[in-house]
């Protein structure tokens, strides 16, 4: 500290600049903004909204913002953050009053696909519609989900449960 002894004005200005420096840290811009979290488990195709979702801080630019409603695109757990490419802002596309299952989806599988689930066990075919893709992410693994006809939800469950069912996607 002997070199801002003498002129007196030098320990001036660096105790000025060190106050401003401590008071625009303290009193600055928030580098957070808020971003919508899931509160708890949302499925393919559920409603996204302030019902199941909480606002938490995150780093400005961390994240891109997405709005308010949508739906979603895949499953959400819960403390996992909503991003752009599982929310869509209409619901996916699957038959009126079909019920949707999370299964292991092939490669090129696109959201509204015609697809075949073969039950092995049973040897029998149960037509669907892929209303939920996975990830672009290559760590997030393969889940996606298929819209079903309601007379098929028991057995096509009871497939998915024990490893008997092959999704088949229909080629061009």
């Amino acid at each position: 500290m002997i070199w801002v002894q003498s002129p007196q004005w030098v320990r001036w200005i660096l105790a000025i600049a060190l106050t401003g420096v401590a008071l625009w840290s303290e009193f600055g811009p928030d580098p957070s903004r808020p971003h919508p979290f899931a509160a708890k488990p949302i499925a393919a195709g559920e409603e996204i909204s302030s019902d199941n979702t909480e606002l938490r801080q995150v780093p400005d630019g961390l994240l891109d913002p997405v709005p308010d409603q949508g739906f979603a695109l895949r499953s959400f757990d819960p403390g996992e953050p909503i991003v752009l490419a599982g929310w869509a802002e209409e619901p996916p596309p699957g038959p009126r009053n079909w019920w949707s299952i999370e299964v292991d989806l092939p490669a090129g599988a696109h959201l509204g696909a015609e697809v075949q689930l073969v039950l092995v066990e049973a040897g029998s075919t149960v037509p669907g519609r892929v209303v939920a893709i996975p990830a672009d992410d290559p760590l997030s693994g393969s889940r996606g989900a298929v819209a079903i006809p309601p007379e098929s939800v028991a057995i096509v469950a009871r497939a998915a449960m024990t490893g008997q069912l092959v999704v088949l996607v229909r080629s061009g």
